[in-house]
């Protein structure tokens, strides 16, 4: 199945329609700052050694979202997430798009963004782990 990809006006219109959310970036780089009311499942995790996949995702994902939901899936720039999306898709996902550009955008080789992210729109932005966290939804599986 070929990922839908979505820029943020876009996504933030699905949001508004009901379409949940799911921040595939690091539970360090959710805190930092990640679209309003999104819920954080990690695709990667940051280690001291660098970033490791998450063994969990597909447990969670699992549990906590149904295959005919609609969801936008984030990470930075648009790479975890299309990824997520690649294979949360083999699970059967098929109410899914992509919000290309991700949180902070997305860039060439040289630097240049080539695609605003969800913060550059300037859209609803909140700090913290969220109401709930990702450790509260890994425990739930």
């Amino acid at each position: 199945m070929s990922i839908k990809r979505v820029e943020a006006d876009e996504a933030a219109e699905l949001i508004e329609k009901g379409w949940i959310l799911v921040d595939v970036r690091s539970e360090q780089e959710f805190e930092e700052g990640h679209p309003k009311g999104a819920l954080n499942i990690p695709w990667m995790h940051k280690t001291p050694s660098g970033m490791k996949k998450n063994e969990d995702f597909e447990k969670v994902i699992k549990r906590h979202l149904q295959v005919n939901q609609e969801l936008v899936l984030t990470c930075r720039s648009g790479n975890r997430s299309l990824k997520a999306a690649n294979a949360m898709s083999e699970w059967g996902y098929t109410k899914m798009v992509d919000l290309r550009g991700g949180f902070s955008g997305e860039k060439d080789k040289s630097g240049q963004v080539t695609c605003k992210g969800w913060e550059a729109h300037e859209l609803p932005v909140e700090k913290g782990l969220g109401e709930k966290t990702y450790q509260d939804l890994k425990s739930e599986v």
